[in-house]
């Protein structure tokens, strides 16, 4: 798999309603459903830190405060 095709798998996968936006929901839903597979409760650590460096990855990647991600800025 080229490096596009990987990016926009990726893409798609964060992208709960394909619509072509990583909304900061969609991007902060990441956290939650990955402790809901592991059977770890909401207020666990874990999740609890999870959720605080997804919340600021989010944050780095919209750097210019203009909303959510687009596939054309991978």
């Amino acid at each position: 798999m080229d490096t596009i095709t990987a990016k926009r798998h990726i893409f798609s996968m964060l992208d709960g309603d394909g619509d072509g936006v990583i909304s900061r929901q969609e991007y902060l839903a990441r956290p939650e459903r990955a402790a809901a597979v592991l059977g770890r409760a909401g207020d666990d650590p874990l999740v609890s830190l999870a959720r605080t460096a997804h919340e600021k990855v989010f944050a780095s990647m919209d750097a210019n405060l203009d909303g959510p991600g687009h596939l054309h800025r991978v």
